[in-house]
């Protein structure tokens, strides 16, 4: 009987261990900033204008409207990001799909030499916090270091002050 609770206590423990590191993973998140263009209450999407470097420009035009992907902020020496490190694509043929880090689940809208457009599928509590900023309004969002799904776990947007201190590249 001694043995038998033994077991039972460390599984416990074990299972006790797994939920608060599953919430502290969870917890995790990240700023960044991009443009808000506008958003579709029935769609539950916000669209977006995020920079991009160079580097991106070269395989950008890869993308078609509607295609799924990942987006990976470069946050390199920053402590937050307005601008992405590389897209990758989610396409259900990229069995590595990437969903833990700076990432965030997109869908490519289009792209210029300067920034990519995109959208953003969120759930109903960023549309209502998105709802009171105007179209073209820079905006700061924080979202969770952890995107399992294609909805963006967006946590936070609010708009960017100005007064705020700029990021660093």
């Amino acid at each position: 009987m001694e043995r038998k609770e033994v077991w039972v206590s460390l599984a416990l423990v074990g299972w006790l261990l797994l939920g608060v590191l599953h919430a502290e993973e969870s917890a995790l998140t990240y700023a960044w900033r991009g443009d808000l263009l506008g958003m579709d209450a029935t769609t539950k999407t916000l669209t977006l204008r995020v920079k991009i470097p160079d580097h991106i420009t070269k395989y950008i035009n890869g993308f078609k409207p509607g295609d799924g992907l990942v987006l990976v902020w470069d946050m390199l020496n920053k402590s937050e990001s307005d601008s992405l490190l590389m897209i990758d694509s989610a396409h259900p043929s990229n069995s590595k799909r990437l969903d833990h880090g700076y990432v965030l689940p997109a869908e490519f809208v289009s792209a210029d030499k300067n920034a990519v457009t995109v959208k953003l599928h969120v759930d109903d509590r960023i549309l209502q916090s998105a709802a009171s900023l105007r179209a073209g309004t820079e905006i700061r969002a924080t979202a969770a270091m952890n995107e399992p799904t294609d909805t963006a776990a967006v946590r936070t947007i609010a708009a960017a002050e100005e007064d705020q201190a700029t990021v660093t590249r």
